[in-house]
């Protein structure tokens, strides 16, 4: 299994030599251009389906971007939120063409194929990238395409984001060289993310499977279940990272230590940071805007993030759950600081972090268990 995400790599390694040399006696945008065609070919060979899907969704994005510069719709417009509709938070698996002839040389995830991978995962962020390019393209007063292109089809990030603009991609922003210790920090990245991946994830869930059933034992059980989406979807970003850095592109990071967090306002600090800066600039600010009240503009963000990953039981009582989660961490009731006052700091402090590991971990496991994605 590990042999065939070493294709991967090894594609991204080469491509990455011939980047340099490109951008070095030609030009950035020749390199990114010939980056973007590799992107295209790799993702069209995994599904080809999916291919013509996000070929719509870049369509369709640039004609929202040209039907704003009109003088019909002012930059204010509700226009670029057409983009969600193009993603069905449906299960979408049994569309899926599984005999593209990368099917077998690229490795699973959690049990699934990767082109069920690329679409339940990658077609989340997929669109969330396009929103924010759209802003930023809207900005601008112009289309930035080719940066834009190249953030949206980059393979190792496809999977599992990071969520970000056109910013990192920029010639003025990405690094002119490659140096030794840029070169060193990607080996090490991708060696943490294989390790995660491979090591382990596989070894949290042996653990979890490993335990007997009965209520007894349902919590450990969550947890570690919980901790193995962690090693997985942590072992992806950071090797979407690593080879971002190998074309001289630094994209944002995604977690930082999360289970360090003693509240679930501070996990969504610590956990896919990424998506956190999404939901609160795209959706709790503009429903905080219109209802007047944080705890409500919370509520109502994550209500929508989980109805919008996927229309499903699991995902719609996950959004409602850190939606209140939150919404009582921006307004605590009195019982609950009366209680504070009663217990010694520290002990006040592990009761805090267990609650909230156990709160995230029972979400993320009712997501999976009534949905068809993966809880993130």
């Amino acid at each position: 299994m590990l042999l065939t995400f070493e294709f991967i790599i090894f594609v991204y390694v080469f491509l990455s030599a011939l980047f340099w040399v490109i951008k070095s006696f030609i030009s950035h945008k020749l390199a990114l251009r010939v980056l973007i065609a590799a992107n295209i070919i790799l993702l069209s060979a995994v599904n080809t389906t999916l291919f013509f899907i996000l070929l719509f969704q870049i369509v369709f994005l640039t004609l929202i971007f040209f039907v704003l510069k009109s003088k019909e719709f002012p930059s204010t417009s509700r226009l670029p939120w057409f983009l969600f509709f193009t993603l069905i938070p449906i299960h979408t698996a049994p569309w899926l063409d599984t005999g593209g002839f990368l099917t077998g040389l690229v490795t699973s995830f959690a049990g699934k194929d990767i082109p069920g991978i690329v679409w339940n995962i990658g077609s989340i962020f997929f669109v969330m990238k396009s929103y924010v390019i759209l802003k930023e393209s809207i900005r601008a007063k112009r289309l930035i395409f080719t940066e834009a292109l190249a953030n949206l089809t980059f393979v190792p990030s496809f999977p599992a984001g990071p969520v970000h603009g056109v910013e990192p991609w920029k010639e003025d922003v990405a690094q002119n060289s490659l140096s030794l210790k840029t070169l060193w920090q990607a080996f090490l990245r991708l060696g943490y993310g294989l390790a995660a991946l491979y090591i382990f994830a596989p070894f949290v869930t042996g653990l979890a499977n490993g335990i007997p059933d009965g209520a007894v034992f349902f919590v450990p059980v969550i947890m570690l279940e919980f901790a193995a989406i962690f090693f997985d979807f942590a072992g992806y970003t950071q090797i979407a990272i690593s080879m971002a850095l190998l074309f001289g592109v630094v994209l944002p990071e995604n977690f930082n230590r999360p289970y360090l967090a003693t509240s679930v306002q501070q996990f969504w600090q610590r956990w896919h940071m990424s998506l956190s800066r999404f939901i609160s600039t795209y959706l709790f600010k503009p429903f905080v805007r219109k209802t007047g009240s944080p705890p409500k503009g919370i509520f109502l963000a994550f209500f929508a993030a989980g109805f919008w990953h996927e229309f499903s039981l699991g995902y719609i009582l996950w959004g409602a759950g850190h939606g209140s989660a939150l919404s009582l961490c921006m307004k605590p009731p009195k019982i609950w600081l009366k209680f504070k006052s009663w217990l010694h700091p520290k002990l006040y402090l592990f009761i805090c972090w267990f609650f909230t590991m156990f709160w995230v971990a029972l979400l993320s496991h009712i997501a999976n268990r009534f949905g068809h994605g993966f809880a993130r």
